[in-house]
Formats: C-alpha cells, structure tokens, sequence
C-alpha cells in the first residue's frame, strides 16, 4: 500500500524518481563545479579585495596622522623660524646702533679734534701777529726816538727801547681791560 501510495504520489505529481535523482545528481555537480570554479575564486578576490580595501583605510589614517604631524612640524618650524629671525633682527637693530653710536662719537671727536686745531692755529696766528707787530711797533718807536733825539741808536738800544715801550704799552692795556 504504500507503494501505491508512493506509486500514486509520484504518478499523481508526474515526477520520475529516476530523473529526480538524476537532477539532483547534475545539481550536485553544478554546485561543485560552481563552487570550485566560480565561488571560491570569487570569495578569494572578494577577501583580497576587502584586505585592499583595509590597507588602503589604514593607509589613508596612516596618512592623515603623518599630515597631522607634518602640519604641527610645519607650524613649529615656522615658529621657530620667525623666532629666529625676530632675533635675528634684534641683534641687526642692536649692532646698528652700536655703529651709529660709535661714528657719532668719532665724529664728535673729530670735530672737538678740529675745533682745537682750529684754535690752537688762530692762536698761533695771532701770537705770530701780536710778535710782528710788537716788533714793527718797537721799530718804528725806535725809529720816532732815534728822529726826536736826533741821534744813532745802536741795535741793542733800538731793541731795548722798544722792549721797554712794548711793555709799558702792555701795562697800560692790561690796565684799561
């Protein structure tokens, strides 16, 4: 009876149990050939694809840390740089002055040393004009004497004439300033 009742299934349905197992057979097969041909190749490039897909998200953090760390880099080495500079410049301004201050006082001094120059040679020109007068002076009051007492004065009289007026001349200035 159950037989028939198989024999009945199968008849009633209209399905070959024969051909079922052979199909099912073939989908075997198919599975297997698919699996070894299509499917694990497949899953094999899906899993590389994933490790690629992995290192390249690791490589990108890779990368942004190393451009976070190459920007603060960046910023100290600027930093440091305008320090550096700023510094640098200080001690340009400071050497600046120092020159500046260094030719002024050359300078003053070379216009002190001038002025005494200047001055000591006023002083020697007036000295040698003041001794050329006195002497032209004394010679001609000599030579005043010598007429007004109508007599030869020897060189040493003339001179000791005029020493004696030159300095009762001298007095007599010295007196009214």
């Amino acid at each position: 009876m159950e037989e028939l009742a198989q024999a009945g299934f199968t008849a009633k349905f209209g399905i070959d149990i024969k051909l079922l197992v052979a199909q099912a057979v073939n989908f075997l097969v198919i599975i297997l050939v698919l699996s070894k041909f299509v499917y694990r190749p497949l899953l094999k490039i899906m899993r590389e694809r994933t490790g690629k897909i992995e290192k390249g998200l690791q490589d990108a953090q890779k990368s942004a840390v190393e451009l976070e760390n190459f920007e603060k880099w960046r910023a100290e080495e600027k930093n440091r740089q305008l320090r550096t500079a700023s510094e640098r410049m200080k001690q340009v301004e400071k050497e600046a002055h120092e020159r500046r201050d260094a030719v002024i006082e050359q300078v003053e001094k070379d216009a002190q040393l001038m002025h005494d120059l200047a001055k000591k040679e006023a002083s020697e020109i007036k000295e040698d004009a003041v001794a050329e007068a006195e002497k032209e002076v004394g010679a001609l009051v000599a030579e005043i004497a010598e007429k007004l007492l109508a007599k030869k004065m020897s060189e040493d009289e003339k001179e000791e004439y005029a020493e004696l007026a030159l300095r009762e001349m001298a007095d007599k200035a010295k007196g009214k300033v």
